[in-house]
């Protein structure tokens, strides 16, 4: 080892692990001799108990801190490009501050797979709020990642810059507040979503979309996009009666977490006929809309079981995801 760096004789852009002197262990990626253009990057694994951390914790797993602060600090200090946070079941109610760092990725996860929409005591849950400071250079400000936790506060950006925030498992009481917000988000419940003067995107999953949708949460401020990791179905009864051979007619299925102007598919299920189609036509809020065309279904008479796939994508703007 010698001013700082690691030498080994492994093929440039080969990752690997280390452990390093806190237990945890060090992710680096080979780079060229005397660096090249290519940074090292490293991934520092942090935990965080605070009925356990004290006085010569070092952030290892039988040694954390006690505070997400002092991970936080130790993670810049180290010069690491991304931190994993583990954080034990408790109630943090510092005000955690992301400051200007080699930090690309700020990862904060609980100790627990509880899911979001029950109460359960054992997430963690961090209440002081998280405020992101940019970085004077690219990249303005880490991605934020939050899994496995209760977060019942703020989460900002300190000066208009981009704010990239990945939620995972996550009851959010509180608010996430960005610039430019670029939100992702599977299996969790926001409370509210607040943009700036620019775009705000949204990528969620049928469950979060589901529960943004039935929490009306607030979404303000900004131009909005919405988007879909997957889509949702929704079993519906298509009843139509006297529809004649080459008749066209509109018909409508509930579906509990539509919006306006979503793409939606409508599907036929257990239906081995093909004696009609099903066209989308537009939705509204609570509903899709279809077009039935008779081909060839003699009866005149439609009494079956479709599933409705709905995108949550703004259209025309975006195509479905």
């Amino acid at each position: 080892m010698a001013d700082n760096l690691l030498s080994v004789d492994e093929r440039v852009g080969t990752n690997f692990r280390v452990t390093s002197d806190n237990g945890g262990p060090l992710e680096m990626r080979v780079v060229p001799p005397g660096g090249g253009s290519d940074p090292i990057e490293v991934t520092r694994v942090l935990f965080v108990d605070s009925g356990v951390g004290g006085v010569g914790a070092t952030g290892a797993l039988n040694q954390p801190y006690a505070t997400i602060t002092e991970a936080i600090a130790d993670a810049v200090a180290s010069l690491a490009t991304s931190v994993v946070i583990k954080i034990a079941p408790g109630t943090y109610a510092e005000e955690i501050i992301i400051p200007p760092s080699s930090l690309t990725a700020v990862s904060f996860d609980g100790w627990t797979s509880a899911g979001p929409a029950v109460e359960n005591d054992s997430l963690p849950v961090l209440s002081g709020g998280i405020v992101v400071q940019a970085s004077p250079a690219p990249p303005d400000s880490p991605t934020v990642l939050l899994s496995n936790l209760l977060f019942t506060s703020t989460i900002s950006s300190a000066s208009l810059t981009d704010l990239v925030v990945v939620l995972h498992n996550v009851r959010a009481t509180g608010s996430i507040q960005g610039a430019t917000l670029y939100l992702y988000s599977t299996v969790s419940d926001i409370a509210g979503i607040v943009g700036g003067s620019d775009d705000t995107f949204l990528f969620l999953d049928g469950y979060t979309w589901g529960r943004l949708v039935a929490n009306a949460t607030a979404v303000s401020n900004a131009a909005k996009e919405f988007f879909d990791h997957g889509c949702d179905v929704c079993p519906a009864s298509l009843s139509v009666t006297g529809l004649a051979i080459g008749a066209s007619q509109e018909v409508s299925f509930p579906h509990p977490v539509t919006r306006n102007d979503e793409y939606a598919i409508i599907t036929k299920t257990n239906i081995p006929a093909v004696d009609y189609t099903l066209t989308f036509s537009h939705t509204e809020t609570d509903a899709v809309h279809a077009i039935i065309t008779n081909l060839s279904r003699v009866s005149t008479n439609f009494d079956d079981t479709v599933a409705t796939l709905v995108f949550h994508g703004t259209m025309p703007t975006f195509a479905p995801p």
